[in-house]
């Protein structure tokens, strides 16, 4: 009798069903390839935070004062006078920091468009890291853009508007470590270096209006433009874009309308380096109700006070 050979091979049926299977498999490894990748960009966010950190302390073991987070009349922020710190002296060199930023100036308006690698955090979403195109700096008559930056120094929990002077009482005391020709010192920092916040940082989102970075070289106190802003044409109203101040409801944590507010793609808050130099991951639920700026007020919430140097209310936990 004659043998029949049988053909080997899937069915449609079976063949259907392994790719279902394939398909399950790759839904459920594709979120936990993205979570390992968010984990090293957030690990990589927090040692650059470390490094400016660090940067600040040599600065200070240098100068015996922290940097000025903001030079009224000339615009350099507290990320350029550091910079020979993160190992960018001669971009430093370069800027010329005597005298006032001049973004009109060819040679210059290209150096502040130099990336510098240790102020970008790979998880915001930067189109461009050598121009801030949703955060122009008006200076000399034009609104340029410069140089990304996404860490910040954190001016206190004051609100920094109209006055960005160390002043001692009302709603805009500067009483951080960083703002307009700060000269702060360790030994200003009488409520703990450990629980007072230095830097923060701000990502780029082009889901969010206001979640749009920062710049690195410098920044200005004048009108925008012609817009005069809430405090007039000398104001500090733009100011905001380049620091963060603690407060209740303009600078929360990861706000996503209308604000200045520390903002991160990691999920649930954003890194801070405290004074220091120590990082932590603050959550964007955060005790953050009170702003506490007058008698009449409610005490200050945990994020404010983290914000201050000196209000006489250090956080033990957080």
């Amino acid at each position: 009798m004659r043998m029949t050979q049988r053909k080997l091979g899937f069915t449609l049926v079976e063949l259907l069903v392994v790719i279902a299977i394939i398909g399950i498999l790759i839904a459920l490894l594709l979120p936990a390839v993205q979570a390992a990748r968010e984990a090293a960009r957030r690990s990589q966010c927090t040692n650059n935070l470390k490094q400016i950190g660090l940067a600040l302390h040599n600065y200070h073991d240098t100068h015996n004062v922290f940097p000025p987070g903001y030079v009224d009349g000339k615009g350099w922020l507290v990320t350029t006078f550091i910079l020979p710190y993160v190992e960018q002296a001669s971009l430093y060199d370069k800027l010329n920091t005597r005298d006032a930023m001049n973004l009109a100036d060819a040679t210059q308006l290209a150096l502040a468009r130099t990336v510098v690698p240790g102020y970008l955090c790979p998880s915001s979403q930067e189109t461009d890291p050598t121009q801030n195109t949703r955060l122009g700096v008006y200076n000399n008559g034009a609104n340029r853009y410069i140089a990304v930056s996404n860490y910040l120094p954190v001016t206190g929990s004051g609100d920094i508007r109209c006055n960005s002077k160390d002043i001692t009482s009302g709603a805009a005391a500067a009483n951080g470590l960083f703002f307009d020709n700060s000269n702060i010192k360790m030994s200003h920092i009488t409520d703990g270096t450990s629980n007072t916040f230095a830097f923060t940082e701000r990502a780029t989102d082009p889901k969010y209006t206001y979640w749009r970075g920062s710049v690195w070289a410098g920044a200005t106190i004048q009108q925008w433009g012609s817009n005069p802003w809430y405090c007039g044409t000398n104001g500090y109203e733009a100011i905001r874009w380049f620091m963060v101040a603690t407060r209740y409801s303009w600078s929360l944590i990861n706000l996503t309308t209308w604000g200045h507010p520390p903002t991160s793609m990691h999920p649930g808050g954003c890194n801070f380096v405290m004074a220091d130099g120590s990082v932590h991951f603050i959550s964007e639920t955060i005790d953050a109700a009170n702003n506490g700026d007058t008698t009449t007020a409610p005490p200050k919430s945990t994020y404010q006070r983290l914000g201050s140097r000196n209000d006489g209310l250090p956080v033990s936990e957080f």
